[in-house]
């Protein structure tokens, strides 16, 4: 295998985890669209998702990653666990 197809080979399994996370993170949000459900609370925490936000921000900094591309991730994130969470 050439160095090429090992870095790609690589990446291939870094997505793979990926994308198992992001299917563990869906799961937790459905649980907590239910308990939400259950307990009559809004889905969306203004306060709980600015200290996630800005938390990963920090960490981003921290691991060079650009603060506008996390920022973008996890938005995109979040929208799809208020999405899980509204359909639970």
């Amino acid at each position: 295998m050439n160095k090429l197809d090992d870095l790609r080979n690589k990446i291939d399994i870094i997505d793979d985890k990926i994308l198992k996370l992001l299917s563990r993170r869906a799961s937790i949000s459905q649980e907590i669209g239910e308990l939400k459900k259950e307990r009559e609370v809004v889905v969306f925490d203004k306060q709980r998702w600015q200290v996630v936000l800005q938390s990963n921000l920090k960490k981003a900094e921290q691991l060079n990653l650009p603060r506008e591309f996390i920022k973008r991730i996890y938005t995109l994130i979040h929208k799809y666990s208020l999405k899980v969470q509204k359909n639970s």
